[in-house]
Formats: structure tokens, sequence, C-alpha cells
């Protein structure tokens, strides 16, 4: 083997074990520290986060946010709203947030009630393009073409040197180092977050107002069955549709078209609430929080 040769060969070894070191050292700080990282992909929180940036966040309680934090909250199942907190009304158990990209002239329209948000720690300029492209098909792609060059490797190595030579067991770690991390990026593909843009409007004659979507009233247990529970509440006028909170702290969310949803499972309880939902062409809206139920679901359902 030339010097050339075994100088690449070496350097593509080195690289890999790296690559999937970090991509153990990424899935290992997302458990131990609940940090979510995000692909910023519009430029309204310029020049603190500019589109293409890889930010990380760590979910932090209602009760510990402040004006000034930069943070992200959810908007749907896959996205997001990340911008500078500049009011908040801290309630029992949760925060109603008024957000603003440092960019833009006039705070969000949309008014967030959460329990929860993620705090963003920091940010990398243009890393978050290159983290998507590495989890999208591409990547994985060019991932799989580099973990069959490092299995040559090891077959010329195996073949040269037999297995227990210092090269073949390089090559079995930097090949499995990868495989795995290949998996954890594919699975973990980071969310897209949006800073979006507002814009301002020129006021003449025309008379505006403040509006709220109104808290659905009377959340209640419907019924008690075995291993489920039902809830029910009142309708308000113009939902789009409910979001319904239930499981422990009630950490697990579902989208409700009517005004009433059967949980059946085995053994669970927790605490819950819901929130009405009125869209507004591009943005959605929110309640507050209704009132909270206790619940356990066993053969014998209780709640409170």
């Amino acid at each position: 083997m030339s010097r050339a040769t075994h100088r690449l060969r070496e350097a593509a070894l080195t690289l890999g074990a790296i690559g999937g070191a970090l991509c153990f050292v990424a899935a290992f700080a997302t458990v131990a520290f609940g940090v979510t990282p995000l692909v910023v992909e519009s430029g309204s929180m310029s020049p603190t986060i500019r589109t293409g940036a890889l930010a990380i966040s760590r979910d932090t309680p209602a009760a510990s946010l402040r004006t000034g934090d930069v943070v992200r909250v959810k908007t749907g199942p896959q996205t997001s709203v990340t911008h500078r907190i500049v009011k908040i009304t801290q309630r029992p158990g949760s925060a109603t947030l008024r957000l603003k990209g440092d960019a833009n002239d006039v705070p969000d329209a949309q008014i967030y009630t959460v329990r929860s948000a993620g705090i963003i720690l920091f940010s990398i300029p243009f890393a978050g393009r290159v983290v998507a492209a590495a989890s999208g098909p591409i990547g994985l792609f060019l991932l799989g073409g580099y973990v069959a060059f490092i299995a040559m490797i090891l077959i010329e190595e195996r073949r040269r040197k037999g297995p227990r030579s210092g090269g073949a067991r390089k090559a079995t770690l930097t090949a499995t180092a990868l495989l795995i991390g290949g998996l954890v990026v594919a699975e973990a593909q980071p969310e897209p977050t949006f800073a979006a843009w507002t814009d301002g409007v020129d006021v003449g004659t025309s008379t505006l107002s403040t509006f709220t979507v109104p808290v659905p009233g009377n959340f209640r247990c419907g019924g008690l069955g075995v291993a489920s529970v039902q809830f029910q509440w009142n309708a308000v006028a113009g939902a789009t549709n409910y979001t319904l909170h239930y499981g422990s702290g009630g950490g697990t969310t579902m989208t409700v078209a009517g005004t009433s949803q059967t949980i059946t499972t085995l053994i669970s309880g927790g605490t819950a609430w819901v929130n009405a939902n009125q869209n507004f062409g591009s943005t959605t809206w929110t309640s507050a929080n209704s009132n909270t139920r206790n619940y356990t679901v066993a053969v014998v359902s209780l709640c409170s």
C-alpha cells in the first residue's frame, strides 16, 4: 500500500470515528438535558439568529420564563416559531406570551399560552443547513457510500493482516459508529422553526379592536368506564378545533374536532384540560386553558 493511500485511509477512518462520536454526543445531550436542535428557516430574528442557523433549545417551565428570553413555541405537530418574549403574564401552571422578532417592527399577532417553552441556549450560523442536509435522503445516501468505503477497508485489513490487527479493529469501530450514528441522525431529524416576519399596517379611519379566543367552558369528565375516561366541554363559537391536554402533567396533546374525546388505556392517569383554536388564514389563535380535571384510568376509573 502506498503512503498516499495509507494516509487517505487513515483520514477516512478518523473522520468517520469523529462523525459517529458527534452523533452519540448529540443523542446523549438530547436525552440527558432535554435539548432540541432547530433549523431556523426565516430571518426575523436577525442579526441574533440568521436564516439557516442551527439553534439549540431546552424545554423550560412557564414559571421560569422571563421577558427578553428568546424562546421556541410550538405552533403545530412539527412546526414552531422562535421569537423574543416582549411581554409575559404568569398564571398558575402556565404563562401568556407576547413575542416579537428582533428584525420585526411589531410583535406577533398571535398570543401564545404555554405551560413550557424552549429557551434558545445558543445558535451556530449556517450549521442548520448542514444538519438538515445530512439527515435528508442525499445525506443518508452519502453516509451509506462512506460506510461501504469503510467496509472495503475492513475487508482489506482482515485479508492482509487478520481480524485482530489494529487497522481492522479501527475500521470495525468506525463502521459501527457510523452506522449507529446514521440511524441516530435519520431518526432524530432537527425540527424546522420559523422566525416569522410581521408587518405593520397603516390605519385610516377604520376602528380596530382586540380579539381573544374564548376559553371552552365546563370542562368535565362526561363518562367513566373500565380502562377509559371521556372528557367533554362546551363549544366555542368560531373554533376551528380544540387541543386536549392529558396524561402526566398534561404532557400529551390531541387535536379534537368536536367537544368530547374518550381516552382508552389499561392503567393511566394525570391532569387534563382543553384549549380552543381558531384559524385566521395563515395563523391560528389559541385560547387560555380551561379548568382542569385530575383523573385515573384503571379497572375502576376516577375523576375529580
